[in-house]
């Protein structure tokens, strides 16, 4: 079954449905959704197993599991959890409003799932991501995620177009460090030659335009972690 501690999950029997609840001209959110299966509430069997299995593999990680801890300190859940479908085709999504995860199918939950763990974390972390810059928020959840995957040859999401080959190099010099200093927030803030950590976010802002302008606030998730 869905691990209570991270999910508000109910015995309710139903069954898979199509239901605009968004609106388009609610401004207040990201974008509109036609929501398909409410997994969360009807803990349908088809997504008990990669759920589960993914948040197997990444507790096995300490971050992972400091991330937990952020959410017994503030005693929350993901309110709901669905199969969906928006207007970009997204893979997956979190809105911190409402507190919901989506997917776009069963298929791409293991692999979507980290990236949108993080997110809620970051909601938080940050006493609520809601309003915040998108750019920030997002370059902050796949540079961790870079950090994490650098031995098992992931591809690196949160490299810009300027300066790729500096922000590898500054991710390995981050790593090296890991088990040698106490002060791991501090070298990643630093940077590395002459580039801090907002020129790197800077640059992958310019990159990646539809997450609009930085605004350069403290990545609290790396701090709260580091």
């Amino acid at each position: 079954m869905l691990l209570p501690w991270v999910f508000s999950c109910s015995n309710e029997n139903s069954f898979p449905f199509e239901e605009e609840i968004i609106e388009k001209n609610d401004e207040s959110l990201s974008r509109s959704y036609t929501l398909y299966w409410d997994i969360s509430n009807t803990c349908e069997l088809i997504l008990q197993e990669p759920i589960n299995e993914i948040l197997s593999e990444i507790m096995s990680i300490q971050e992972y599991r400091y991330m937990y801890d952020l959410i017994l300190i503030n005693d929350t859940r993901i309110q709901y959890i669905y199969i969906y479908q928006d207007d970009y085709n997204s893979v997956a999504a979190y809105e911190p409003k409402f507190k919901m995860m989506y997917f776009r199918d069963e298929y791409v939950v293991h692999d979507a799932f980290p990236e949108e763990f993080i997110h809620f974390i970051q909601d938080l972390a940050y006493d609520g991501i809601y309003g915040r810059s998108k750019a920030d928020i997002e370059f902050e959840a796949k540079f961790f995620q870079d950090l994490l995957n650098l031995n098992n040859g992931a591809v690196l999401r949160g490299t810009g177009d300027q300066y790729g080959d500096l922000y590898t190099k500054w991710i390995l010099k981050i790593y090296d460090e890991f088990y040698i200093t106490a002060f791991i927030y501090d070298i990643i803030m630093e940077g590395i030659s002459g580039l801090t950590y907002h020129e790197f976010l800077e640059d992958f802002a310019a990159a990646n335009t539809s997450y609009g302008t930085p605004e350069h606030f403290d990545p609290q998730l790396l701090k709260y972690l580091y």
